[in-house]
Parts: C-alpha cells; sequence; structure tokens
C-alpha cells in the first residue's frame, strides 16, 4: 500500500511554506533573533541589526522548518530600554528590511584543474554568468560579487575584484581560456582555495566603512583536494572558527565530487550536479539561497531618550502564523547593552535616513 503524505501550507507574513506530513507533527513555532550588530552614536542614535528566522517544531523538538522570516512589519517589533517600552513620545524609531548601511559580498571560487577546462569550461562560465546576473538583480545597490579561480597551485587567483556591475563581471568571466594564467596546474588544491577565500572575505570585511557587512564564499568544484598544501582537518579548524555573518555554499559537479565533504563544507547550501547540464540549475538555487538569506536581516534606527551611562536594549518580534486551519503567534526577541555617555537632544533620524547614512 503506498504510503500518503499530507501537505501542511504554513502561511507566514504572506509567504506560503509547504511542510510535509500530518498536522500532529507541527507542535510550535518561533521567531529565532540574533544580535548582528548594535552601533550607538551621537548625538543619541542607535542603530542595531539582526537577524528573524521562523522556526518550527514537532513536539519531539525536532526542527521541521527553518526559514528567514520575511516580510515583517514595524508592527510587528516592540522596542524596550532597560525593560520598560520605550515611549513613541520621547523617542522615534524606524525598523527596515532593506538597510542602506548593509552591504553584501559574494566570492565565487571556480575550480578550473584539468578536468574541469578539458570539457565543462564553456558550460560553467554560462552557469557563473547566470549566478552573478541573478544575485545581482536581486538588490543591485548591495550585493558585490567578486570571482576567483583555482587549480593545483597554492593560490588562489582574481579574475575580478568585488563589484555589482554585472556586465563587467561577465566581461572577465568569459575572457577565460584554458589554459591560460587561470588554469596552469592540473591537480586540484580545493581545500587551499577554500582557506584561502574565507581569508580575502574577512580582509575585504576589514576594508570597507559599510559598518554591517555580510558575506558569503560560494565554492565550484568537479573534484577533492589532490595538491595536499592543507588536509580537511585544516578546512574543518577553519570552518569552526566562521563567524555566523560568514554564509558557505558549495556546487559540486561530476562522479569524482565527496559529497558528503562538499555538504559539510556548503553548511548553508549544497547543489549537486551529476552532469553538466544540471550546472545552470544548481548555480541559480544557490543564488536564491543567498538572495532569501539576505532577507533574514533587518535594522532598527531609533534615538534614545538616555543621556548617560550603560543601558539595555530589547527588541521583541510578534508575528501570527497559520497552518492546518490553526492560527499561532510565533514571537521571539534578543537583547544587547549600549552605552548613552554624551548622548544629547539633536538626534534627526529622518533626515539622516533621507540622505542614506543609516
Amino acid at each position: 500500500m503506498q504510503a500518503r503524505v499530507n501537505i501542511i501550507l504554513l502561511i507566514f507574513g504572506g509567504l506560503v511554506l509547504a511542510l510535509a506530513g500530518c498536522k500532529s507533527q507541527v507542535s510550535s513555532c518561533e521567531l529565532s533573533v540574533g544580535e548582528h550588530k548594535t552601533l550607538a552614536e551621537k548625538p543619541a542614535l542607535i542603530s542595531s541589526a539582526f537577524t528573524v528566522d521562523l522556526v518550527c517544531k514537532d513536539r519531539s523538538g525536532k526542527v521541521l522548518l527553518n526559514e528567514p522570516a520575511l516580510d515583517l512589519h514595524e508592527t510587528d517589533f516592540k522596542l524596550f530600554e532597560n525593560g520598560a517600552p520605550v515611549s513613541p513620545y520621547e523617542s522615534r524609531h524606524s525598523f527596515f528590511n532593506s538597510p542602506q548601511r548593509f552591504r553584501y559580498n559574494t566570492l565565487l571560487l571556480l575550480d578550473l584543474s584539468g578536468s574541469v577546462h578539458a570539457s565543462d569550461l564553456g558550460v560553467l562560465k554560462a552557469a557563473a554568468d547566470s549566478f552573478i546576473r541573478t544575485l545581482i538583480a536581486s538588490d543591485p545597490a548591495h550585493h558585490h560579487v567578486a570571482l576567483y579561480a583555482f587549480d593545483g597551485r597554492p593560490q588562489i587567483h582574481q579574475i575580478a575584484d568585488f563589484s555589482n556591475q554585472p556586465d563587467s563581471l561577465t566581461e572577465l568571466l568569459n575572457a577565460i581560456q584554458c589554459p591560460g594564467p587561470y588554469c596552469r596546474d592540473e591537480s586540484t588544491n580545493l581545500n587551499g582555495a577554500i582557506i584561502n577565500g574565507l581569508g580575502i572575505l574577512e580582509m575585504t570585511a576589514d576594508q570597507h566603512l559599510i559598518p554591517i557587512q555580510v558575506e558569503h564564499l560560494v565554492v565550484f568544484t568537479d573534484g577533492t583536494d589532490r595538491s595536499g598544501f592543507f588536509s580537511d582537518q585544516d578546512v574543518r579548524t577553519m570552518l569552526r572558527q566562521v563567524p555566523d555573518h560568514t554564509y558557505l555554499y558549495t556546487v559540486g559537479l561530476g562522479a569524482e565530487i565527496d559529497q558528503a565533504a562538499l555538504r559539510a563544507i556548503g553548511r548553508d547550501g549544497a547543489e549537486m550536479a551529476y552532469e553538466t547540464s544540471q550546472l545552470m540549475d544548481g548555480f541559480t538555487k544557490i543564488a536564491k539561497r543567498i538572495e532569501r538569506q539576505s532577507k533574514r536581516y533587518y535594522r532598527l534606527n531609533y534615538c534614545s531618550p538616555r543621556r548617560s551611562g550603560q543601558h539595555r536594549l530589547r527588541i521583541d518580534v510578534s508575528r501570527q502564523i497559520e497552518f492546518g486551519g490553526k492560527k499561532l503567534q510565533a514571537s521571539g526577541s534578543f537583547e544587547t547593552g549600549f552605552d548613552a555617555s554624551g548622548f544629547q537632544s539633536g538626534c534627526a533620524l529622518e533626515s539622516a535616513e533621507r540622505r542614506g547614512e543609516l
């Protein structure tokens, strides 16, 4: 007898998500809220960036759904200082889902070892081109992409620096010829490429004045590490040190890939293309994942009524969701501290937002 699977539609902020299973599976849902960065600036401005995810579990505590919470509105948030609500008469505030002060850096790292450029280079270029255009088109002002290549040599090689201009990026991408400067060694230094790529993302974050940055590393390969400059344990050690605001994705091609290893590296998304015809779809799915992850970020701006001392800021988030004909209230919060020393009147929230400073 064929098993029957019920599909539960979960409605959240206009987003419909499908949960496979019976109604009794979903026991509770909550909003997981995590601080990214909070800044206190004179005369009295607090700017806090944070993430919000919708997490649903069954009665045993197993996670059935963990997705970015999209389309939250200002009425879904409540603001507290030292446990007391912040009065709208004493403090102006606003919440954003598309903040001006964010920058999303994506480093696309391409395996150009011998097995790739022998037969699949044209398909890889087309898939990478589609990835670049899809991602930047989702938010041209904030998404920046860089292209790097690796083969069997110790270092990775820059094809294009970070840019939000897709035509410039793809022009440099399409100019790649193999053999050539980017593909001289037939071996594969996959482990070294991952470690070097993460290092470049870390340095890039330090170079820009944008205060709130999110990094993505996307690695394409059709094999496993052959060069031996770094061990698998070296990579695992590096991955444990990666901050929460750095996301890792992998796209694998062909029969030689170690799926388990690539899924462990691509902890935020891994796509396996067993044939070159599936490569475009794999890259597109990763681009959509990055686009979706970017929308889990929100930012609060407000003018604090505090004028001195250390204080606690708490942000509560609450939203009604619906599944299986039932309505539930999902909620969550996070708390952080700030220093109000030297704060005074004159905080001009509206004019700063119009100038794009916030």
